[in-house]
């Protein structure tokens, strides 16, 4: 296999969960990040969280990531990164974050590289007055180990650094990913509750999570988060940047073609995205996938039409499992969708909860029998519904709270299926 096949054929195999090829737009998502961890305790704002919620493939992970690589890429800004992929689910889990911040902020030593500090000192000793040679005595004591902020900064100033400030990272954000999994009284709960509410020690805490994060985050005890951040599609300016820089890498690596052919094709597969960043490496990947058949990889030859067929199919394919997933009934889902869809064509206004909730009680009046049975099985509560929706990404929320369709063509989908599961 040569050089440029086995780039290609890497290319192809890479998961959408895995940090972008390119990353492009979300500069005022990053601009908000960056203001906020400005403007901590102690001297600062308490309660500074951050919450950035959307559905799956809006590009969560995908920003926390490029936020924390930036921070890692200027040290000079004093700003140090904790990203955690998903929430502790241990006391341990808990202390080792804790640990780590103390670490970077306060100097302490890092607990999952030493497990023990040792102090030897020298000592006389004897048996019924008989003289003895000299001996040493070790003494064994585990490093400091954290529970809450407050033992950070209680850390801090017991060992004479208070009054020289915060080490050289002066400050930390730590990024929390898969928010909406906290549970209530857990100790991923315990954590958030701390370092939200917490006024000692220069932490900014960002959470991302699905569009149903800020419910499941106010059932476990964590309310009055005032920053939050709804992700949506790129434009498409963004998205078109963000397929040419990709595709130049091709050519970086030997695949054949112009800055012609790039922008040709980043601007068809940017349009047939939606600027959605899950379905950029869709059809990303089906561009890799054309490109490895070819014996010479070149742009300009190979087959756009088939590309972006391969990647329409597989986006129908993905739209169905995240209606499986959502286990809402086909005509409670279309029904849905259809108010959904009214709202944004014909000027209806609006569907925030009361009408949501209005819209599914008239389709479960209207549904097949069968259907009916089947949404009262798995759902055994109205909420209970809208959750698994908001979960699987066939519903979500805009910025002002109101209920949308995460893609148009997701809608259109939907609306077009006899069957849509």
């Amino acid at each position: 296999m040569s050089e440029v096949h086995e780039f290609l054929r890497g290319r192809a195999e890479t998961a959408a969960r895995s940090y972008p090829w390119a990353f492009a737009g979300r500069g005022d998502e990053v601009s908000r990040i960056l203001a906020l961890s400005r403007n901590l305790p102690p001297e600062g704002a308490s309660s500074q969280t951050l919450l950035i919620q959307g559905p799956p493939g809006s590009g969560k992970t995908s920003l926390l990531i490029h936020a924390q690589r930036m921070l890692d890429e200027n040290r000079g800004w004093g700003t140090a990164p904790c990203h955690v992929e998903t929430p502790p689910d241990t006391r341990q889990a808990v202390s080792e974050i804790y640990g780590y911040i103390a670490e970077k902020l306060a100097g302490a030593q890092p607990t999952a590289i030493l497990d023990t500090t040792q102090r030897t000192t020298k000592g006389r000793a004897g048996v019924s007055g008989l003289a003895s040679a000299e001996r040493a005595v070790i003494r064994t004591s585990p490093p400091a180990t954290f529970a809450r902020a407050a033992s950070i900064a209680a850390w801090h100033r017991a060992t004479g650094r208070d009054g020289k400030g915060w080490g050289p990272e002066r400050r930390m954000i730590v990024f929390l990913d898969e928010t909406q999994g906290v549970k209530p009284d857990s100790p991923a709960a315990e954590l958030l509750r701390d370092l939200h509410t917490q006024r000692r020690i220069p932490v900014l805490l960002v959470c991302a999570g699905l569009s149903n994060t800020a419910m499941h985050l106010g059932r476990a005890d964590l309310s009055r988060i005032e920053n939050v951040l709804t992700l949506g599609g790129l434009s498409m300016e963004d998205a078109q940047d963000c397929a040419n820089r990709t595709l130049r890498q091709a050519l970086e690596h030997g695949v054949r073609g112009t800055q012609g052919d790039v922008d040709t094709w980043g601007e068809r597969i940017a349009r047939a995205s939606d600027g959605w960043p899950r379905h950029l490496h869709t059809y990303l990947q089906a561009t890799w996938e054309a490109l490895a058949k070819m014996v010479a990889p070149d742009l300009s030859k190979a087959d756009m039409d088939a590309v972006i067929a391969s990647g329409d199919a597989e986006r129908r394919i993905y739209y169905r499992r995240r209606v499986a997933l959502s286990g809402c009934p086909s005509h409670i889902l279309r029904e849905t969708h259809r108010r959904i869809y009214a709202a944004g064509e014909a000027g209806d206004g609006p569907v925030y909860e009361r009408a949501l909730r209005d819209t599914i009680a008239d389709a479960m009046s209207q549904a097949p029998e069968r259907e009916l049975r089947d949404w009262e099985e798995r759902f055994p509560t109205l909420d209970d519904g809208i959750d698994s929706m908001l979960r699987a990404g066939v519903l979500s929320t805009d910025h002002t709270g109101a209920y949308c369709s995460p893609i148009p063509s997701l809608t259109q989908f939907i609306l077009s299926s006899g069957d849509p599961g």
